[in-house]
């Protein structure tokens, strides 16, 4: 143990720089890709061409996020049982940053397609990427966080994560500003078409800071073998048994997921409802939505990161958790530009500050040679509530946008009250045992 906390000294400011370069290049690029933003607008405009034009398009878009992020538990699980067994991991996910990159870099490819093939084509071949990269990221998704948990100290991570994101965020709002140029000179779908080529361009440029990272392989006696996924899962359900404090965190987790009814994209398209976005500026007004969310973040995150490191981040759930119900709140009644993207900067925020407490959480509470199946049950806990984002959009289609605002209201509401009373502060755990 001493020895590997003398090679992580030794490395430290190496791979402290590597990562955060590397979070500044992938932070930008799935920006460009805006899940949550430009996807909707894309995907609102393709609907709208499609003769006849599609009814259900708030659902096609949070089924976008649902392909990307939602069902990448299920492709994790299947390998899960082979990764505490691997002395040295950095090889396996530099093959599958490759190969994830290799999907996005098709799908830019069938941007300009698109005319050709046709709009029915062009979606189904797009949702077929989203659950291409889904298979990637399932294992990336236990993979990085582990690999960051042992190069990284605890005290550092939120400064790493403060500086990544905020440095890739002021990347991304630098690229956005030339959408509008972009999309004067270049027709439909050409505009979309080449924000993903920047976006792959960057997501290959991760792949040569991740060949440069200096891991610190496992020894012998820290490696858990595991035969097949049946020892797996009997391995997670005694996590689950036995780690209250963890038992904890993951039900606080699955009332949240709930939240995610009233997903960002939904803000997005409930916009261009509201204040009648013509189709021919569909693009320009997403990415300025787009533009909106970073901005607060790229101010905020490197302050927050520094703060995580310090309060803890249980805390910062808490935070972000209550900017969350405050854009909601505001999206609910927003009628004018200036609400709409006053919520969207706030929710912006609040999913940053999120993501930095939800991924940290499990990397505290985990001991080192577990850590992968910790991060291995969080993922597999989060699989039934993929379709949450689904019902969200059913429901603006069919009922209305405040009904769905308002189930998000009532739940961030739950949600909060559970990371304050319920879950426990795994370093308060740490420092009493």
């Amino acid at each position: 143990m001493n020895s590997r906390k003398c090679l992580v000294q030794k490395h430290l400011k190496h791979n402290f720089i590597v990562h955060a370069i590397d979070g500044t290049l992938g932070s930008s690029a799935m920006a460009l890709m805006g899940i949550g933003t430009i996807m909707p607008g894309l995907i609102k405009e393709v609907a709208s061409r499609y003769p006849p034009a599609l009814p259900f398009q708030n659902q096609l878009a949070v089924l976008a996020t649902i392909c990307m992020t939602g069902l990448a538990p299920l492709f994790g699980f299947a390998v899960m049982h082979k990764l505490e067994g691997l002395p040295k991991r950095k090889p396996l996910l530099f093959r599958l940053v490759i190969g994830q990159r290799s999907v996005i870099a098709g799908m830019a490819v069938l941007m300009f397609l698109m005319p050709t093939i046709g709009y029915g084509a062009f979606l189904a071949c797009l949702f077929a990427g989203f659950v291409g990269c889904a298979a990637f990221n399932g294992t990336i998704g236990i993979l990085w966080p582990d690999i960051i948990a042992r190069e990284i100290p605890a005290e550092r991570r939120g400064a790493l994560f403060g500086l990544r994101t905020g440095s890739g965020l002021v990347l991304a709002l630098i690229l956005l500003s030339f959408v509008p140029a972009i999309t004067a000179r270049y027709p439909f779908p050409i505009n979309y078409g080449l924000l993903y080529v920047a976006a792959t361009v960057l997501w290959f440029s991760t792949a040569i800071t991740c060949s440069l990272q200096k891991e610190i392989p496992y020894a012998p006696e820290d490696l858990q073998v595991r035969e097949n996924r049946r020892e797996q899962l009997t391995e997670l359900i005694s996590i689950f048994r036995s780690d209250s404090g963890y038992r904890r965190f993951l039900v606080a987790s699955g009332c949240a997921a709930f939240v995610g009814m009233a997903s960002i994209s939904l803000y997005v398209m409930k916009a261009t409802q509201v204040l009648g976005v013509p189709e021919n500026h569909l693009q320009i007004f997403t990415s300025r939505m787009a533009m909106a969310q970073m901005l607060g973040s790229a101010c905020v995150i490197p302050i927050t990161g520094l703060l995580a490191d310090r309060i803890g981040y249980k805390r910062m759930a808490c935070g972000g958790y209550t900017l969350l119900l405050a854009s909601l709140c505001c999206v609910l009644v927003a009628q004018t530009h200036v609400l709409f993207y006053a919520s969207i900067l706030m929710a912006g925020i609040a999913s940053m500050v999120l993501n930095m407490a939800v991924f940290n959480f499990p990397l505290e509470f985990a001991p080192e040679n577990r850590r992968p199946s910790y991060l291995g049950l969080k993922s597999l806990w989060d699989v039934p509530f993929i379709a949450v984002p689904w019902i969200g959009g059913w429901l603006a289609d069919n009922c209305s946008y405040t009904i769905v605002f308002s189930l998000g209201i009532m739940f961030a509401v739950l949600a909060l009250s559970l990371y304050i009373w319920y879950v426990p502060d795994p370093r308060h755990r740490k420092s009493t045992t």
